[in-house]
């Protein structure tokens, strides 16, 4: 038998047509040479690389093609489904029409001439076809398999629902398991850590076996194994309820703060003089009586914010209401975490009001703490101001200046190995800015001390789960190498470790290695240790985690100094958010990418029904919801029960993770009035209307949810409500859910320490490079059927290329329009819309760094390295050659940066270029910039450059 390992041929497909469709022409390779297993896997990623680049022709041509058809039998009527003697047949008339010549019979036709040698008995033949072409036969086989297996769980799971079975039996727990296939078990780092549960299992049996072989396969290794190790598995389990708790509670201030940052100096200080209760007029009373002199008394004074203060404007309204739902959330938050009492958190909103009625603070002699007394009773107080017709106060904190806290990066932060510290806000008050008039009213104070108790709320949990997972080490026994002691808290405060307890296992280690015969003596290292047998007689004992392991679940890495972060995070996050913000594309690409990544998930009549109710709780859904004649949208998955059951499916959208961190509150302001262009049109359409039905199609699915559902009266019948009760008794589905849904459009919330700080430096959209490669590469073993669909489209979409030959990297997927006009080519470009292309643009950007491909790597990489990184470089090799810097390095590398952005290519023109060799005008590049990339090329440059290796 001769060998079947030979050159591939590139011809990309297996099979290859004409412009006007027609039998496909086989292909046969020029050139056969050994070439062993490297050539297989070169043929497969041959394979991989022609079917996504050519999935956007492919959908083309299928869309055409049903377009055609569809068209046709409007217009024929009855008669296109009938034959010549009046008989129905859909099949041969499908067949006949475009979709037949220009879709399925050219898929046939590559079934056929790569399984046909096999039929023949022509093995050599059918294993040179699955040499040259790996990819297809792989997937036919996968699909086999699991659609088998699933038919299978599906079989017993009705035998069993049927009582044809025993459900205790092994097929009713064969069904079982696939109705409830549960998750992958992980245990941290201590000996009494409970177990977590980590990665959903798929009810799929095939599936679920490979799972659980990684899963095995994975635990044989080191448990503190980066990335894969059990341990770092496992602290990203316990993380992400702690980081989704704080995630909901901080979309609860949403509103809050988009409401408070409309207002005008003059309308925050109205705002934090109604929520304290007493008037302007009242407070210059107080302070005159008292005899205190202070700069306050001109504000106070000021007859705008009187007027405000009894007539408060439409958006100083607003941002009371919502102030007050805050603030009651604030107080039932700080309650819960135990940094109020039930007493001080009644009397708290009324202080101002008391202490402008005549009470004082005494000290009790007896505990000596400051006490308030005297004064109206808080009764008497309500009574007044109903009376009044005057609005009851609420609680924000009295400061002398505004603190930002805020931060939208809430969500990515860590917390640290020691107690986190309560908020100073929580401690007793005793009004001693409000006695001295050094109030601070124009900035807000509620929204900062709101997102503080949250911080301090995630900081906390995350504590507890390194406390949960710890070790116990006895007091006077040496520390493990790569460990790090986890203080407890005694109170409110951190426990103290000795320090000579802290460095024994070092002194230990340095021992061993001067002294290494030395036995193991533990009272000699005590001793010269400085430590007396007096704690060991004592007992007790110390608690200590890996320290590579408290960084994965604490994020304690991402504490970088403020020049470092003013030198690397700062410039290159507004650079990627002025990039999102103002290039149209951005909405065009996303819109289209994750429209695809969501119907492979979801397709089908739940995924089509929860697409539409997404679109109809949207602005504008009225309008669809009479087009699909529905009365209500009661029922409907809205984004109040999105941010209540599924706070990491609005903030982790790919837009906001994207967005910098702004301190200063006039910038913030701005920002937000300006919308950050198109971001969060983005957010909205492209990102956040998706995963909502994402949510509402996973729900729809859910067996429990569904049983609810027809538990209920046909009149009042909600997925909402049903949904909603399931999720309070079973929390499990929420993350199941979730789970769903990241798997189809990416979790932009799990990433290391190393790979936000540090990864995402050097690559600014790291983070999409990351969650669409791991979608790429869970496709195929998870959806193999669908993925296989997709492939046998990209390979009639890649037919289309090969008409325009060769062409450089940067340009394949290319959709020719039109014939060719004097070497020129009318092409649209599909890289940027199409998700699959970008794995294959950083591995063809990686795979410049190895070797025999030298001085290729700064082109490929260029567009995915950070730009202050390539402008610097560019700008010091112009150095090493002589040429002095324009306006100076730093000013030059600004420049350099700044013509990347959009609005400036626009503004400067585009470039002059000899693929391009036809001059295109600003329109040209705006249209670019819009999404519309249709470009002119020079057929004889492109293929050139192709030939060079670009």
């Amino acid at each position: 038998m001769p060998s079947v390992f030979r050159t591939p041929s590139r011809s990309g497909s297996v099979f290859r047509r004409g412009r006007g469709g027609g039998a496909p022409i086989p292909v046969v390779p020029k050139q056969r040479r050994p070439s062993g297993v490297g050539g297989f896997f070169r043929n497969l990623g041959g394979d991989v690389e022609g079917a996504l680049l050519g999935l956007p022709g492919g959908l083309k041509a299928v869309s055409e093609a049903l377009g055609a058809d569809l068209w046709q039998t409007l217009q024929e009527g009855p008669s296109r489904f009938t034959d010549t003697e009046g008989r129905y047949g859909l099949r041969p008339k499908l067949e006949q029409g475009e979709l037949g010549r220009k879709v399925l019979r050219p898929v046939a036709e590559s079934y056929k001439q790569t399984y046909g040698p096999l039929f023949r008995g022509e093995v050599d033949e059918f294993l040179q076809q699955v040499y040259e072409h790996p990819l297809g036969p792989i997937l036919d086989i996968a699909t086999v398999l699991t659609l088998g297996s699933g038919a299978s769980a599906k079989g017993a799971q009705a035998a069993s629902r049927a009582g044809a079975v025993s459900k205790t039996g092994r097929v009713g727990r064969f069904a079982e398991r696939a109705r409830e296939p549960g998750r992958v078990q992980l245990r941290g780092p201590g000996e009494e850590a409970s177990v977590l549960e980590g990665k959903r299992l798929f009810g799929n049996p095939l599936i679920r076996s490979r799972q659980k072989l990684i899963d095995r396969a994975l635990k044989r290794l080191p448990p503190g194994t980066p990335l894969v190790g059990e341990w770092q598995r496992y602290a990203r389990a316990a993380q992400r309820a702690p980081r989704q708790e704080a995630l909901g509670l901080r979309l609860q201030s949403r509103n809050y703060l988009l409401a408070v940052d409309k207002l005008n100096g003059k309308e925050m200080a109205a705002f934090n003089l109604i929520r304290m209760g007493p008037s302007p007029r009242e407070w210059v009373a107080y302070y005159l009586r008292e005899g205190v002199d202070t700069p306050l008394l001109r504000v106070l004074e000021n007859p705008e914010i009187q007027r405000l203060w009894e007539t408060p404007s439409k958006k100083l309204q607003i941002a009371l209401d919502e102030g007050r739902k805050l603030s009651k959330v604030l107080t039932e938050t700080k309650l819960g975490r135990d940094l109020l009492g039930e007493v001080p958190a009644a009397e708290r909103p009324w202080l101002h009001l008391r202490l402008l009625s005549g009470a004082r603070f005494v000290v009790d002699p007896e505990t000596g703490r400051s006490l308030l007394q005297g004064g109206k009773p808080i009764e008497q107080l309500r009574a007044e101001l109903a009376a009044a017709g005057r609005p009851e106060p609420f609680y924000a904190p009295d400061r002398m200046v505004a603190e930002y806290v805020g931060n939208p990066a809430l969500a990515r932060q860590g917390g640290g190995l020691g107690v986190p510290k309560v908020p100073g806000s929580t401690r007793k008050t005793r009004a001693v800015l409000a006695q001295t008039g050094r109030l601070a009213l124009e900035p807000d104070l509620l929204g900062p001390e709101f997102l503080r108790t949250v911080k301090y709320g995630l900081y906390e949990d995350l504590h507890d789960a390194l406390m949960a997972s710890a070790e116990r080490v006895p007091k006077g026994a040496p520390l493990r190498k790569g460990w790090v002691y986890v203080r407890r808290k005694v109170g409110r405060s951190p426990e103290k470790i000795p320090y000579t307890q802290q460095k024994l296992g070092e002194f230990e280690r340095d021992l061993e290695r001067l002294l290494p015969d030395l036995d193991d003596d533990t009272a000699l290292i005590q001793s010269l240790a400085g430590e007396s047998g007096e704690i060991l007689e004592q007992g007790g004992f110390y608690l200590a985690v890996p320290r590579r392991f408290a960084k994965e679940l604490t994020g304690e890495f991402n504490r970088a100094s403020s020049a470092t972060r003013k030198i690397w995070e700062v410039p290159t996050t507004v650079w990627r958010a002025l990039i999102l913000g103002t290039r149209p594309a951005f909405l065009v690409n996303n819109l289209v990418g994750n429209n695809l990544l969501y119907a492979l998930k979801f397709a089908g009549r739940d995924g089509l029904a929860a697409y539409l109710d997404a679109l109809r709780t949207t602005k504008g859904g009225q309008g669809l919801a009479k087009l699909l004649r529905s009365d209500s949208t009661r029922g409907l998955i809205d984004d109040e029960f999105m941010r209540e059951f599924f706070p990491e499916q609005v903030e982790g959208v790919f837009g906001l993770t994207q967005m910098p961190g702004i301190r200063s509150p006039n910038i913030r302001r701005s920002v937000r009035a300006g919308r950050v262009g198109i971001i969060p049109a983005t957010q909205a359409v492209a990102e956040g209307t998706l995963r909502r039905a994402g949510v509402t199609a996973a729900l729809r699915r859910s067996p429990a949810v569904k049983a609810r559902l027809r538990a209920m009266p046909k009149e009042t019948r909600s997925l909402k409500e049903a949904a909603r009760k399931e999720l309070a008794d079973n929390p499990a589905l929420a993350r199941q859910v979730s789970d769903k849904v990241n798997d189809a459009l990416g979790n932009y919330l799990n990433m290391s320490p190393v790979e936000r700080d540090v990864l995402r430096g050097l690559a600014p959209f790291y983070a999409w490079y990351r969650t669409i490669t791991i979608i790429t590469v869970k496709l195929p073993l998870n959806t193999p059927g669908r993925t296989n669909a997709l492939v046998k489209i990209g390979e009639i979409g890649a037919e289309d290329e090969k008409l325009l030959g060769k062409l450089p990297s940067y340009l394949r997927g290319a959709i020719p329009l039109g014939p060719p006009r004097g070497g020129l080519q009318d092409i649209l470009l599909t890289q940027a819309p199409n998700p699959f292309s970008t794995p294959l643009q950083v591995g063809m950007g990686l795979r410049t760094l190895g070797p025999g491909a030298p001085g290729r790597a700064g082109g490929e990489l260029t567009g995915s390295l950070n730009p202050y990184i390539i402008a610097a470089s560019r700008l010091l090799a112009a150095l090493e050659k002589g040429e002095a810097p324009k306006y100076g390095l730093p000013a030059d590398i600004l420049a350099e940066v700044g013509q990347t952005l959009p609005p400036v290519r626009l503004l400067l023109g585009p470039r002059e270029s000899r693929i391009y060799p036809e001059r295109r005008t600003r329109l040209d590049e705006l249209l670019s910039q819009a999404g519309f990339s249709r470009r002119r090329i020079s057929l004889a440059e492109a293929r050139r450059q192709a030939a060079l290796g670009r």
